[in-house]
């Protein structure tokens, strides 16, 4: 699977009206600058990971340790990691998340 460096137009203009932001695209580096490190939800806190194929936010809290608290993928062959970060921004957005640490 080919992860692109640099989001498409429809999803710049995505990503843009999310953020409120103006830029001509986005890089794959801007996902780990935008979302937040570190978050509550749900009474469990998560900590971000970005892989080739998804962004999750896993608890390492005691008896929760590995759960998944927040889960974005993209593995169609229409989508790529920045539909993935479209779907994150969103649900940040759309659900009573706390960002302990950006």
């Amino acid at each position: 699977m080919k992860v692109p460096y640099y989001s498409n137009h429809d999803q710049t203009v995505k990503i843009n009206e999310l953020l409120g932001a103006d830029e001509k695209y986005f890089e794959v580096a801007d996902i780990f600058n935008y979302l937040p490190n570190c978050i509550s939800y749900g009474g469990r806190k998560g900590y971000l990971t970005v892989t080739k194929i998804d962004i999750y936010w896993t608890s390492l809290e005691l008896g929760y340790q590995g759960s998944v608290v927040g889960l974005f993928q993209h593995v169609t062959s229409d989508k790529d990691i920045f539909d993935s970060f479209i779907s994150a921004l969103e649900w940040l957005q759309n659900n009573d998340v706390e960002i302990i640490e950006q």
